[in-house]
């Protein structure tokens, strides 16, 4: 007699987990294999929250899931090994082991995670697979042409060299050891990410394991509740419904769902927790009177960019032996209540990924708030470090900003260009430094050498006012450009 049950049951898309050490080439395998720039746009090249991607291979559907090589987003890589089926291990081939290598080597096998082993950098020189090899023996793990059972290929993202035989490899692998579902059954995943949309708002980037998710669907977290109005994939397209192994962007949520949440249609699937978790909008009062106590308000773009700026400033703060108290953390744009709570209790703001909002910049202006921010993590701890060096004072002040307008004249020998301005605060003068921002980010520097107003030359000016800089930098400026001037 036969199982109908058994008969519904299909071979469930492969989740796959791409892990390795900073700058071994872990998004751009991805990239290659998706014929995107991902990497390119990712701020300093590195991937600094859990990307998720759909690709389709011998007409069989992939999800790769891409974690950021830092040690600072650890949990965020714990968090890719639990929710897949199979691990890719990214291993530059001309450099081996490093310390991230091992940390995700002891995640894959600590959870028991069918893995593939990617020599990546085969086209460089200095290329010694053999070695990296050998390296992995010596920590008992066997590739196949070594005696062993672990799967391993040689790839190069930049060539495409092994790619195919990389995603062969997947499915293999799939088909060896993957899981069997039914398509529907209820609905059941976890939450990879959540976020603040200033257009759409509360939105959770979700994981399909089980059943479907369709626009109108009730779902639930531990800590939230959805009636989801909207569905985009990986791409950002609305969609009418999502299936097993597929990335979804669910928009819709009552409050900010936690990162790592399970999420279900069915609320007795969910974990039951005493207390709904506040720890993204939390705001606590501080008690503390001691003036060495360094007081700090985290801000970051999303949930897990915020839980890794945490982790790693705690990690730092004890480094130097220095008392701290976190007294507010949240997603979201730097904005007037924390600019206020800075002010009153002497806090510094430390922010990742997120800038100040523009209707804040006027309250920020009068008042001496010391913000250090950043698009790449690792910078913001070499500043916070700095911070500290120097007695916690900031190594510059910002004031005064303008944006560029126009480009009058490109660079001479000497790195001098003439530009059109609006000086929009502040006040400024000859021999000013500043740095040169596009799209929130750093992009150079340098100083002022002349201000001419019409056809007047000026020692300073003062804001609002149109301005003609002469400037020395080294580095190409843009119309639209935000210029910041600061001094020590």
């Amino acid at each position: 007699m036969t199982d109908n049950k058994n008969q519904n049951l299909i071979l469930k898309p492969p989740v796959v987990v791409v892990m390795g050490h900073v700058d071994h080439g872990k998004s751009s395998i991805l990239d290659y294999i998706r014929k995107t720039n991902v990497t390119e746009k990712e701020i300093g090249g590195i991937t600094q929250k859990l990307g998720a991607y759909e690709v389709v291979h011998n007409n069989s559907k992939i999800t790769f899931l891409d974690t950021p090589g830092h040690e600072a987003f650890n949990t965020i890589r714990e968090r890719g090994t639990i929710v897949a089926d199979i691990a890719i291990l990214v291993i530059a081939a001309d450099e081996g082991i490093k310390a991230q290598t091992e940390e995700a080597l002891n995640l894959i096998l600590s959870h028991n995670l069918p893995f593939i082993v990617a020599f990546n950098k085969i086209d460089k020189p200095e290329a010694n697979i053999e070695k990296v090899k050998q390296e992995l023996a010596n920590k008992e793990v066997y590739v196949e042409s070594y005696g062993g059972k672990i799967p391993s290929v040689n790839v190069s993202a930049k060539t495409g060299e092994g790619i195919n035989e990389l995603l062969d490899l997947i499915l293999i692998l799939n088909e060896l050891n993957g899981k069997k579902i039914n398509p529907n059954s209820e609905l059941f995943g976890y939450i990879l990410e959540s976020g603040i949309d200033p257009r759409k708002g509360i939105n959770a980037t979700c994981l399909v394991l089980e059943g479907k998710i369709k626009i109108g669907d009730i779902i639930y977290t531990a800590s939230s509740k959805a009636k989801v109005k909207i569905l985009e994939d990986f791409l950002g397209k609305p969609i009418k419904e999502a299936v097993p192994s597929s990335p979804v962007r669910v928009i819709g949520w009552e409050n900010q769902p936690l990162v790592g949440e399970k999420f279900s249609t069915n609320i007795d699937k969910i974990d039951k927790i005493e207390k709904t978790p506040t720890a993204i909008l939390e705001q606590i009062k501080s008690t503390e009177t001691n003036n060495n106590i360094l007081k700090l308000i985290l801000k970051a773009d999303v949930s897990g960019s915020l839980e890794a700026l945490e982790k790693l400033i705690v990690q730092t703060l004890k480094e130097q032996s220095q008392e701290f108290e976190i007294i507010s953390k949240s997603i979201g744009e730097i904005n007037l209540n924390d600019l206020r709570l800075a002010q009153t209790t002497g806090a510094m703001i430390i922010a990742f990924k997120t800038n100040i909002s523009k209707d804040s910049k006027n309250y920020l202006q009068s008042r001496d708030i010391k913000i250090l921010t950043d698009e790449i993590i690792y910078k913001l701890k070499e500043n916070l470090e700095l911070f500290l060096q120097n007695k916690n004072q900031l190594p510059y002040k910002i004031i005064a900003e303008a944006e560029v307008l126009q480009i009058f004249s490109q660079k001479d020998k000497k790195d001098r260009q003439i530009i059109g301005c609006r000086l929009f605060s502040g006040k400024i003068s000859k021999n000013l430094k500043f740095s040169i921002f596009r799209n929130e980010v750093e992009v150079g520097s340098g100083k002022i050498i002349s201000i001419r107003k019409n056809k007047d030359e000026l020692n300073e000016a003062e804001a609002v006012v149109e301005l003609g800089l002469q400037i020395e930098t080294d580095s190409d400026i843009l119309s639209g450009d935000i210029l910041k001037f600061r001094i020590k």
